[in-house]
């Protein structure tokens, strides 16, 4: 036929798999870039927590003090308010902050995968209705407590 292109099976596997390539390209970069992103995302809002508090110290003398924490020849410190607030003060409510972020993660994907829903919440299985009858129940002792009878 005049002025129709015919293609060969080999022309058409060829193009199959260019398009295969570049779609594994795009999806490891993909797949390279979440974690990426996520990462400076937890950096970025960690230095915000660590700054952010009722004495005023600024981002700059935050990473300042984790950087002469990490490398104490080649950075000089802010000072030692600086490094006793960051360090004794903000740097465990931060890291047991993150620490329970990916429990919550890690058990959000752990109820998606065992129940097969990704859509799964804490009130599919009971555990929202445990939650709250546990805190009815340690109200209760909660008047005892509070005259110091710690009776069980």
């Amino acid at each position: 036929m005049p002025g129709s292109m015919v293609l060969s099976m080999k022309d058409i596997e060829s193009a199959r798999l260019e398009d295969l390539r570049v779609a594994q390209a795009k999806s490891a970069m993909g797949k390279a870039l979440f974690p990426v992103s996520g990462l400076a995302i937890l950096f970025g809002m960690v230095l915000w927590a660590a700054s952010w508090g009722a004495s005023s110290i600024g981002a700059g003398d935050v990473l300042a003090s984790v950087l002469a924490k990490l490398f104490p020849s080649a950075v000089a410190s802010p000072g030692r308010l600086a490094d006793t607030i960051v360090w004794e003060l903000r740097a465990p409510r931060i890291a047991m902050a993150v620490v329970a972020g990916a429990g919550f993660a890690v058990s959000g994907a752990a109820m998606q995968s065992i129940l097969r829903n990704p859509l799964v919440s804490p009130f599919t299985v009971g555990i929202s209705s445990g939650a709250g009858f546990a805190r009815l129940w340690l109200s209760s002792w909660e008047s005892d407590w509070s005259a110091g009878e710690n009776t069980w």
